[in-house]
């Protein structure tokens, strides 16, 4: 059933069009560039300047993160951002996390990116994905507080929820 609709489960951590280095069309259910999906999987929504923000419970959430939430454009209410997180009270938990899910994001993808390694246990992320749908693991924080999250984004459409968002202050 899963390869009928090109889907890919990877604990529910990402959709892609089809097997092999396929863009990134979404996350945990949900679609970028399409309109929010209106269900009870929905938690919680609430506005922030980059647009509408809505906090949601996965049906086929991933065992490592515990919080999940989508951004949409201020105007058109598209979604362009997708991001699961959580957070440890070490920084060594955290990057063995992230290196599974990278494991399991490299199998999909075959590229990836190193953006930035730990120095002084600040941060660590790569970019999985070419052309402007991306996804992007990290570890941010140290000891006493790190935050594990994968950010799945589209690049135009962050810009034009930028654009979006200017135009609707200057009305």
């Amino acid at each position: 059933m899963w390869k009928k609709y090109g889907l890919i489960g990877l604990y529910g951590l990402l959709v892609i069009q089809s097997a092999g280095a396929a863009p990134v069309n979404g996350a945990f259910g949900v679609l970028l560039g399409k309109a929010p999906p209106v269900d009870d999987t929905v938690t919680a929504y609430f506005l922030d300047t980059s647009g509408s923000v809505f906090e949601f419970q996965p049906l086929d959430a991933n065992p490592s993160l515990s919080t999940y939430v989508f951004y949409t454009t201020p105007l058109t209410d598209l979604v362009y951002k997708i991001e699961g997180y959580t957070r440890f009270f070490e920084f060594k938990t955290c990057e063995q996390e992230r290196r599974l899910i990278n494991q399991q994001l490299k199998r999909q993808f075959g590229r990836q990116r190193n953006l930035t390694r730990a120095t002084g246990n600040i941060y660590a992320s790569t970019r999985f994905g070419k052309g402007k749908q991306k996804a992007i693991s990290s570890c941010t924080g140290f000891s006493g507080d790190s935050k594990l999250s994968l950010v799945v984004v589209d690049e135009a459409l962050e810009r034009q929820a930028k654009h979006e968002r200017h135009t609707a202050e200057l009305n």
